[in-house]
Order: structure tokens, then sequence, then C-alpha cells
């Protein structure tokens, strides 16, 4: 009986691990994400003070081109803005895919710039001629960050599918559970 308790503890500590998500910007007003923003164990920064950017809630009537509803919060910015997002705690992120858009605050059509970076490198996505809402696949995995900006004209994200990673003082915490588990298991036993 008793080892079923231990079992479930470990369970549950290996499924805290990673933390998968979306980052949808769903807030009630205005955001400026140049103070700093967390939304799915990930902080975003930006290049701007919040004069050129905004995560726009669901409630205006701007919104990224091909999207149905107004009733979706999302993170719009001018040409040029850079945002970068970083794990909160520390440790990496995966990233699975994004919505990006023109923006119906700018002329329509836009380039837009996406930068994975490991600890060994980084690649670069760049995607021409972005109108209505698309969603693009990475699949990167282990990321220390990812910038995005857009060229050419306003821009939108929306959508992020992640999976933060915890630093890896995190799985020695969880290591040092597991075996303070089994210990007390074994004195349990006795």
């Amino acid at each position: 009986m008793k080892m079923k308790y231990v079992v479930a503890g470990l369970v549950t500590c290996i499924a805290c691990v990673t933390h998968a998500g979306v980052v949808d910007f769903q807030v009630e007003s205005f955001v400026n994400a140049g103070n700093g923003y967390v939304e799915e164990g990930l902080h975003l920064i930006s290049n701007d003070d919040g004069s050129s950017h905004a995560i726009f809630p669901d409630s205006i009537s701007e919104s990224m081109l091909g999207v149905a509803s107004i009733n979706e919060g999302w993170l719009g910015f001018a040409p040029n803005v850079e945002f970068t997002f970083v794990p909160d705690a520390g440790g990496a992120f995966d990233l699975y895919s994004m919505d990006i858009a023109a923006s119906t605050v700018g002329s329509g059509i836009c380039d837009f710039v996406v930068i994975g970076t490991t600890a060994s490198g980084s690649t670069t996505n760049t995607f021409s001629g972005v109108t209505t809402i698309q969603t693009e696949s990475f699949n990167w995995t282990d990321l220390t960050s990812v910038t995005f900006y857009s060229t050419g004209s306003d821009g939108g994200v929306d959508k992020l599918s992640t999976s933060v990673i915890p630093e890896p003082a995190t799985f020695a915490f969880m290591g040092v559970f597991g075996i303070g588990a089994l210990a007390v298991r074994r004195i349990f036993m006795m």
C-alpha cells in the first residue's frame, strides 16, 4: 500500500518536469510588454519602451488580419520592434508553433523573422509577404530564447505552443525528493 504512495509521488514529480501550454495573450486591458510580461512560464521582453507595441485585449477592434473574431487577445507591434521570450525560471523551452499575421493597424503585408537560440547556436526562419493569419510550425527544442519581429508593416503574433523545461536545479531537487521518498519507504518497511 505504501509503495503506491511512493510511486504516485514520483509520477507526480515526473509529470511536473515539463509544462506544455499555449501563450495566447488573454488580457483584460492593454499591456505594455516592454515592462515584462509572463505567461505559461515564459517571460516576454522587448527592445521598445512600449510606444510601438501592445498586448491587445479581446475587446479592441484592431486585430491580426484574417482572424474571424475580435474576441481574442494578441501581441501587436510596429516594424522592427524585437520581442524575446526566455524561460521565466531559467532552464530551456520548446517552441512547436505560433500564429503570425499582419495587423489591421499597418498596411496589411509584412515579413516575419523568428530566431530560435540554443546553447549551441541559433536558427532563423523568415516568412515573406505575410498577410492573413497563418500557423507556422517550428518544432524547435531546448531553446534558451526566441526572438521575433516584423519588417515592412505592423505585425502580430498569437497562440505560441510551447513546453517549458525546468532548470537543472529543479531536476536535482526532484532527484533528492525521489531518494528521500525511497528512504522513508524503506524505514517504514522495517
